[in-house]
């Protein structure tokens, strides 16, 4: 993952943008590692994710080409999206919040974030309808799948497959105590 994704090939010494970030999810970790918690391999999973990510944009072999520098330009749409994941997302609504074009927009994210965006805001719509599949095991799929921002339920299960390799209702089986 280091070598590949972050580019970081060979041992040296790497500049952290944030290291109170780094050693906030790592204490996150260790006290997750910890707990009795019946979901622990999950909390452990999705720290470990949140670990890798953040030391992927926050460490650069100099101080001025993090990915953390690049990825603050995107900050307004990371978090527009965030906060509106359940509505219907444009391309126009988010590329007017940097004041640029559609098509600059794509290719900024993509270069930055290594995916294209609606692959991202499906991302988060998906890490979002996990944690309410296990949050409320009596909601119907197709509630949550419109509470998260998809108007097919098909739609919504074919994009959960793809990214998480089981079905929602597998999901929900799988690390659903009762």
């Amino acid at each position: 993952f280091l070598g590949d994704l972050a580019g970081l090939k060979e041992s040296g010494v790497y500049y952290i943008a944030q290291p109170q970030i780094i050693r906030s999810v790592t204490e996150q970790i260790l006290a997750a590692s910890l707990s009795n918690s019946p979901v622990k391999g999950l909390d452990i999973s999705a720290l470990t994710y949140m670990f890798l990510t953040n030391l992927y944009k926050l460490t650069s072999s100099g101080n001025a080409n993090s990915i953390s520098n690049r990825y603050n330009r995107l900050t307004p749409i990371l978090d527009y999206i965030e906060a509106h994941y359940a509505d219907a997302i444009t391309l126009k609504q988010l590329s007017d919040l940097m004041s640029v074009t559609p098509q600059h927009l794509c290719t900024l994210f993509r270069k930055i974030m290594n995916t294209r965006i609606f692959e991202y805001i499906n991302l988060v719509r998906i890490q979002k309808s996990k944690l309410m599949l296990l949050a409320e095991p009596d909601l119907a799929i197709r509630d949550i799948a419109h509470r998260n921002g998809f108007e097919d339920v098909s739609y919504f299960c074919y994009i959960f497959k793809r990214i998480e390799k089981i079905t929602p209702g597998e999901f929900r089986k799988l690390y659903t105590r009762n």
